[in-house]
């Protein structure tokens, strides 16, 4: 009688827990702008059930993420009920549940992410200091792992900026007219040159001579405004994978988000989380970039893209140029 008793506590114990877990439809995991249910604002972290209504501005934008695991944005104006958008994201998620698992958890707890508190623990755990090429311009790039160096996408953001101490490299901010980006081959070739204003540039590895191109050597030179060039920064070398790979690499990612459905703000998360993972920091680079786009912004994305960098020890440096942004 008494180990009836018992089981049928933990019975009650563990049904009444399922349904504390599931007593919420969304939570909230990115947004922007004016967007309120029953009257109140909507926040990172706050939860949504089927009998509320949210309300959306113009320009705002909502990222949600349905208990089911299965992710979904908002950046229409409009008001919405909580049980039709549920009925937008019906089923069970997929493989991507550790990526979407890690992504909500960083922009929800403890406060949200913070590339400063990221800083700080990276710096107490390792203890390292700033590194960079040698030259007047620094450029966000990693330097730790070997894969690091690899690209496994078609296209490549680089962001640079003039150092603090470019004066002793014979130019400072106030002379500074423009940026030469030069890619060569292994033989010297040039396959793409380009002179800019900007501090960021997309490469497209997909045209002209860099679509054959396996091995890209970058070079970032500051131009002063009498025309000279200074050219004393040092040439960094990136590689395209390999065919089989490239063709590996593919199926996860094809495992973890859809290549043919429209991308998304959190969908871009979850894949700058992947190559992170991979250690192909170039392309979780543009994924970020393209986060912080779909997103309108949201600040939590930009400290998670900021965050990343510290971690991987792109420092000071790389934390001041995506800072920056474009120009």
């Amino acid at each position: 009688m008494k180990l009836k008793f018992i089981l049928n506590l933990l019975v009650a114990f563990f049904f009444t827990g399922a349904l504390m877990a599931q007593s919420y439809t969304f939570k909230v995991i990115g947004s922007k702008g004016n967007i309120s249910a029953d009257g109140k604002a909507l926040k990172v972290g706050a939860t949504l059930t089927e009998n509320q209504s949210v309300v959306i501005s113009s320009g705002a934008f909502l990222s949600l993420l349905h208990s089911n695991g299965k992710p979904l944005e908002l950046k229409s104006e409009g008001t919405f009920k909580v049980k039709d958008l549920a009925s937008k994201v019906s089923g069970s998620a997929s493989l991507s549940n550790k990526y979407i698992d890690f992504v909500q958890k960083e922009l929800t707890e403890n406060g949200g992410p913070s590339a400063e508190r990221e800083r700080k623990t990276h710096m107490k755990k390792t203890g390292s200091v700033e590194r960079d090429i040698p030259g007047p311009v620094s450029l966000i790039m990693p330097n730790t792992r070997e894969t690091a160096r690899y690209i496994f996408g078609n296209s490549i953001t680089l962001k640079y900026f003039l150092k603090s101490n470019s004066k002793v490299f014979g130019i400072d901010a106030a002379d500074l007219k423009s940026f030469k980006i030069t890619i060569k081959d292994m033989t010297d070739e040039i396959l793409y040159e380009k002179e800019t204003t900007s501090n960021t540039e997309i490469v497209d590895l997909t045209k002209g001579k860099l679509a054959n191109a396996k091995d890209l050597i970058f070079k970032i030179v500051p131009i002063k405004k009498d025309g000279s060039i200074i050219d004393k920064t040092d040439d960094v070398m990136f590689s395209r994978l390999d065919e089989d790979e490239h063709r590996e690499v593919a199926s996860e990612l094809a495992s973890i988000t859809d290549p043919k459905a429209e991308p998304t703000a959190l969908s871009k998360l979850i894949e700058a989380r992947f190559f992170e993972e991979k250690g192909y920091f170039l392309d979780a680079i543009v994924a970020y970039e393209k986060a912080v786009e779909l997103s309108y912004n949201v600040d939590a994305y930009g400290e998670m893209y900021k965050s990343f960098l510290i971690r991987n020890d792109m420092g000071k440096e790389g934390f001041e140029a995506v800072a920056l942004g474009n120009k």
